[in-house]
């Protein structure tokens, strides 16, 4: 089979369909559109990167030959790792049980959000717009530093733990409902009405027609946001959570090491999104063999 890509390369057009039904591809002498940015966005890049290294090479700020003194023997120690991951391992529970439990709390708030937010009246549309805005507005950290640092200055005191969990709902509550929004108004009109015929109340269609059919278009973005949320449990370190990057860190400092243990992390955290990008494949197929 030729490549779709080497194709679209090459001025293929896109694949179209006859009257059949078959697909059919068509030549065109020149390349398309989108093959033609591509090209002049790639030799640009590459134009440029090839500029920008040759001007720094030339004034001294890199080294042609730099690779020579990068002292790779230094970048992992495998020996530390292996003695280091089963301390690392103790925050894993933090890790995971964090992740899913305010992912939890999140999804719950989120279509909260998402239903004010398709509200008729202000009083639930307005501030329901307004905790998104600040939600997506600003950055994860800053919002736990708040929650952990700035609320005592006027006598909230939060433990680590509460100011993380309450940080990661509230910020995947933000998210999240702008995807719940979407994949309720993405539902078809007719579907609203055939309830509507049936005598069915609003709840009743939303618990047995909507939510069952927006789950479906809703559950890439969600399972990505989930995804999100694991990698960032690791900014739960700066306010002192025990998770993995915290022990590394601790461990880190111990062994005058901390490339090895950054690095150990990662791959501790590649592995738990790779398993869990698999799951999530697992329950896409599950939920699309329902769809007609």
């Amino acid at each position: 089979m030729i490549d779709e890509g080497f194709l679209f390369l090459l001025g293929m057009n896109r694949q179209k369909r006859n009257g059949k039904g078959t697909p059919t591809l068509k030549w065109s002498p020149c390349p398309s559109s989108e093959a033609r940015e591509y090209v002049v966005l790639s030799s640009f890049s590459v134009s440029w990167c090839g500029h920008f290294f040759f001007v720094m090479s030339g004034n001294g700020v890199i080294r042609v030959d730099a690779w020579q003194y990068i002292q790779w023997e230094n970048l992992f120690d495998l020996d530390l790792a292996i003695r280091s991951l089963p301390y690392v391992l103790k925050g894993f529970n933090y890790t995971i049980g964090i992740s899913f439990l305010t992912m939890a709390i999140g999804l719950g708030l989120g279509l909260i959000t998402a239903m004010g937010r398709m509200s008729k009246f202000w009083f639930f549309r307005l501030p329901a717009r307004f905790y998104i805005s600040i939600i997506r507005g600003t950055p994860l950290l800053v919002q736990l530093f708040i929650l952990y640092f700035g609320l005592p200055v006027i006598g909230i005191n939060l433990t680590p733990l509460a100011a993380a969990i309450i940080g990661l709902s509230l910020n995947v509550g933000g998210y999240s409902a702008e995807t719940i929004r979407g994949a309720i108004l993405s539902i078809p009109r007719g579907q609203w009405e055939a309830a509507t015929a049936l005598n069915m109340s609003h709840w009743q269609t939303m618990r047995r027609i909507i939510i069952p059919q927006a789950t479906r278009v809703a559950l890439p973005s969600l399972a990505n946001t989930f995804l999100s949320l694991v990698k960032d449990t690791s900014l739960l370190s700066v306010i002192t959570v025990p998770e993995m990057l915290y022990q590394a860190k601790i461990i880190g400092g111990r062994e005058f090491d901390y490339m090895t243990m950054y690095i150990l992390v990662a791959l501790i955290y590649w592995v738990i999104c790779t398993v869990l990008g698999i799951l999530q494949e697992y329950l896409e197929k599950r939920f699309s063999r329902h769809v007609a």
